[in-house]
């Protein structure tokens, strides 16, 4: 048998009321997608066998996410064509300080130049000297950067003071269209650090920029006594079981952590206070990843950092998440000869 199914979908802002929004349609033909409707993924099957229609409704995503590329999805990033990426560290040299802290740029380098993305498979670990390296790295659009590792916990480079929000705005594009960036400490983006003469002026943000990227983070007291750590179901998945087993039994303080509220966060290791080490996706198909603590340790952070970076090159990229909110589904079938 043929079918014709006619999809209508319909965002289910309030499921008692039955109260619907922003209609979409898909036409599927001989169990294939015919026409797709926008703002929406076609079913992958729709088959009739001994009397049974089975159908897998469309994966509805949220509006305004990036997809991944239809010719990089499914494939892992060593596989993708052109040359192979590089890893950004950020080291603006001995006048910037750390800031809550105390895993400094040099020993980013070396632990990702010893990681096995370097050894054996050839990536390159390279220093970003200030804002304006930065900021070419964020705007390649070739993917020639893996991952921008920030060593300065929660200070960043900006090329003037009132250009932060430029350079978050860059994070953002970056991390939404499949790059990894990641904040090693303390609450991120507080701090912004300026070239001035032969050092760098460090300006005050607030919350005012992890608030521009729409991530919350954590509270806790300054002081506040390490904890037990654990990796996460998830965590386990993306740090293997060498660093999962290594991690046993460490602590660190989880006083800036992860909440599992705001825009869907992903916890890779957590404390018994909520989530220390994960990432968000920005409304697309990367990573930014947050350590989420004061004075993190160091037998952590530098392991998971470089464990994440391995499976993100070994692995395709993640889905970018469905949107949450429910959806109500209607369809018509006409049979067809």
């Amino acid at each position: 048998m043929n079918a014709i199914f006619h999809f209508t979908n319909a965002r289910l802002l309030d499921a008692e009321a039955g109260v619907l929004r922003d209609g979409l349609g898909v036409l599927v033909k001989d169990g294939r997608i015919a026409e797709v409707g926008s703002g929406i993924a076609a079913p992958s099957e729709a088959e009739i066998a001994d009397g049974t229609l089975a159908i897998e409704t469309p994966r509805v995503m949220v509006e305004g996410v990036v997809p991944v590329p239809a010719e990089l999805a499914g494939l892992p990033r060593k596989q993708w064509p052109g040359p192979k990426p590089a890893i950004g560290v950020i080291d603006l040299g001995p006048e910037a300080h750390l800031v809550w802290t105390r895993v400094a740029p040099a020993e980013w380098v070396e632990a990702l130049a010893a990681s096995r993305l370097a050894r054996e498979a050839g990536l390159e670990v390279r220093r970003l000297t200030n804002a304006d390296e930065v900021l070419s790295a964020l705007s390649d659009a070739e993917h020639h950067w893996l991952a921008i590792v920030n060593p300065y916990g929660e200070a960043f480079p900006v090329p003037a003071e009132d250009q932060w929000q430029a350079v978050l705005r860059a994070i953002r594009a970056y991390v939404a269209t499949g790059g990894c960036w990641w904040e090693t400490g303390g609450h991120s983006f507080y701090q912004a650090y300026v070239r001035e003469g032969d050092g760098w002026r460090m300006v005050t943000i607030g919350t005012g920029g992890a608030d521009t990227l729409g991530i919350p983070v954590g509270a806790g007291d300054v002081d506040q006594m390490p904890e037990p750590l654990h990796v996460t179901d998830e965590g386990a998945q993306v740090l293997g079981e060498e660093v999962t087993g290594a991690l046993a039994g460490l602590s660190s303080s989880v006083n800036r952590g992860i909440p599992g509220d705001g825009p869907a966060p992903v916890t890779w290791v957590a404390g018994q206070r909520g989530g220390f080490i994960g990432g968000y996706r920005l409304n697309g198909w990367g990573w930014l990843c947050r350590i989420g603590g004061f004075w993190p340790n160091r037998d952590v952070a530098i392991p998971v950092v470089r464990a994440a970076l391995e499976h993100l090159y070994e692995s395709p990229p993640a889905p970018v998440p469905a949107d949450p909110m429910p959806q109500l589904w209607h369809f018509a079938i006409e049979r067809v000869r």
